[in-house]
């Protein structure tokens, strides 16, 4: 029995060049890369930029006193009248 790994590994090499090339766009896009900074492009194209991390305004950003201000006028909206 085979592994789900090696089964698509066996249906890629039976492919034609152009759908390896887009198999192999596909993964890519599945895993963006974040760089801090270009020079450490060069050393490691895995590291990735922290400061995208959620959380990192922690601290720093603070909600308004008035955030929820518009709570009933928005939920107005999107409530069914027709009752």
């Amino acid at each position: 029995m085979m592994t789900v790994q090696q089964q698509v590994c066996s249906r890629i090499i039976n492919m034609s060049d152009e759908g390896a090339a887009f198999i192999n766009q596909v993964i890519n896009n599945m895993n963006p890369v974040y760089l801090t900074r270009k020079a450490d492009a060069e050393h490691d194209i895995n590291m990735v930029d922290i400061s995208r991390r959620i959380g990192i305004g922690k601290g720093i950003i603070e909600d308004p006193e008035d955030f929820d201000k518009w709570n009933d006028e928005i939920a107005d909206l999107f409530e069914d009248d027709t009752t």
